[in-house]
């Protein structure tokens, strides 16, 4: 009867926050991200492989597409249903890896955490890889437990996807291999052939990503900068570290935080002890640290943490149900902290508020794209200017979605740093048009661009409502002449070289 009554309330809350979050959704712009995202599955640029990031993403923004158009719920609807979708397979294993009181409060955890509540709200791959992360705890748990090896087949299917979606998610097939060499019983184990099942299926589904590596067009790439995949690639940085670690504190929620840490301490060796808390432990752990290692280097990938904080959302959970069940004041404490939680997570989802206790949600900027698009294209009739340059990606997308009929933005070609739009038809073919280009950070024009032209000129009286925050600065840019473009094909990457060396990019 209790699981019954578990169950009524799990769907009665997911239900509705799947509403709720289809009707938020709509009321905040993209992110720069997610508008790259979504550039890279629009049109014709929809493909089996992408340079800075997996398929798994645009191919689902494509999809979301395809019911609600080219807007916001368009590209976010598939986000609220990932994160339902979440909350029941969380509850469901929870429920058979400890019991139906765990896996309710566990659900519970996951919906009052702001990191959870904010970074899920986008479609991104941080929203991807947790619902993927979700779904591989079943299928190791049951693949653990049966040793069946149509579930080692899921294992590896689920862990493949996700690499299409970030290349670090490699970290939690890692892992459940990790459990086998550390656990004594399991490691024998190993001599069974469908344990290596997985690993193989893993390799299967991830072939896609090294056949796409190896098309012609990326000869270019491998010329200009050989590996893509950026690591750590910037020197060490004490204080890169603390505002990482710090930020990761506030999006778990100070109050959940400190709960966590509370029931690991008391929970005491058996956390390292038992299976079950061993094989979470060596699915989350080894991502983690490596994560925060990384940020001290500036390399840490924010997307990668949510998925990677699922295994310890189950232990902490888990230990906080058997408290409570014992001792009413661990229930009341419980409470308390979720509590807390739960109103930092509602704060930042509200306009008014989010500038003073939403920081670091991401939602509801200062800053507005679509603001940006509009001023841009009043300059561009005003100036009888035809193309729209951004200095970033990021941007460029962001600006590609909010103008009129969705006019492809061009990006500053620089070497060293690369991106899809070095992929597709550059703005050589525009000699004598002018431009409009947008900078951020108050930062000139850069001079690789701007020689191309005849004449360059800032726009003093741009009027972007939120630009002090980003620093954008609008410059007209008269009679392109060419030779600053070009696609990866068609620059040899001694002729970049010549180039940045006689005109270095500004710091």
């Amino acid at each position: 009867m209790k699981t019954i009554g578990y169950r009524k309330r799990t769907t009665l809350i997911l239900f509705f926050l799947l509403l709720f979050r289809f009707w938020v959704g709509q009321t905040f712009e993209l992110s720069g991200r997610e508008s790259y995202l979504w550039l890279l599955g629009h049109g014709p640029n929809l493909d089996w492989g992408y340079l800075n990031t997996g398929v798994l993403v645009p191919w689902l923004i494509r999809l979301g597409t395809v019911f609600f158009g080219n807007t916001e719920l368009g590209v976010r609807w598939l986000a609220a249903v990932i994160y339902s979708c979440s909350g029941f397979v969380i509850f469901w294993c929870a429920r058979r890896w400890f019991n139906p009181a765990s896996a309710f409060w566990t659900m519970i955890i996951f919906v009052c955490t702001p990191l959870f509540t904010w970074q899920l709200l986008l479609m991104n791959e941080a929203t991807a890889s947790f619902g993927l992360m979700a779904l591989a705890l079943l299928a190791y748990r049951e693949a653990v437990n049966s040793d069946k090896w149509l579930w080692y087949i899921a294992a590896g299917a689920i862990s493949g996807l996700a690499i299409h979606v970030l290349w670090f998610n490699m970290i939690w097939p890692l892992g459940l291999l990790l459990y086998y060499f550390i656990e004594p019983r399991r490691r024998q184990l190993l001599k069974h052939w469908q344990h290596w099942v997985m690993p193989a299926t893993v390799l299967i589904v991830s072939i896609p990503i090294f056949l796409w590596y190896q098309r012609p067009e990326m000869e270019g790439l491998k010329k200009l900068h050989p590996l893509p995949i950026s690591g750590i690639s910037h020197g060490f940085s004490l204080l890169a570290g603390l505002e990482f670690t710090l930020t990761q504190i506030w999006l778990l929620s100070p109050a959940f935080f400190l709960g966590m840490l509370l029931a690991f301490y008391y929970a005491g060796s058996i956390t390292f002890r038992h299976h079950r808390y061993a094989l979470l432990l060596c699915i989350c752990l080894p991502g983690l640290l490596i994560q925060y290692v990384c940020s001290f280097f500036h390399a840490a990938n924010a997307d990668a943490m949510p998925a990677l904080y699922l295994p310890a959302l189950f232990l902490a959970g888990n230990l906080w149900a058997s408290f409570a069940q014992r001792e009413t004041r661990w229930k009341w404490i419980g409470v308390g902290l979720l509590t807390l939680a739960g109103l930092q997570s509602l704060g930042g989802l509200i306009p008014a508020t989010n500038p003073y206790v939403g920081f670091g949600s991401g939602l509801y900027p200062s800053y507005s794209y679509r603001d940006l698009a509009d001023e841009m294209t009043r300059r561009m009739q005003e100036k009888g200017a035809t193309v729209a340059v951004a200095e970033d990606a990021e941007t460029a997308s962001a600006l590609t979605f909010y103008l009129p009929r969705h006019q492809l933005a061009y990006v500053v070609a620089r070497h060293g740093v690369r991106s899809q739009f070095d992929f597709w038809p550059n703005y050589d073919d525009f000699n004598g048009y002018n431009f409009i280009l947008v900078t951020s950070g108050n930062r000139p024009a850069p001079s690789i661009f701007t020689k191309g032209f005849f004449k360059v000129d800032p726009i003093g009286d741009a009027q972007i409502p939120g630009s002090e925050s980003m620093g954008w600065q609008l410059f007209f840019c008269e009679n392109f002449q060419g030779g600053v473009g070009g696609t990866l094909k068609e620059i040899p990457a001694e002729a970049v070289r010549d180039l940045e060396s006689s005109t270095p990019l500004p710091k």
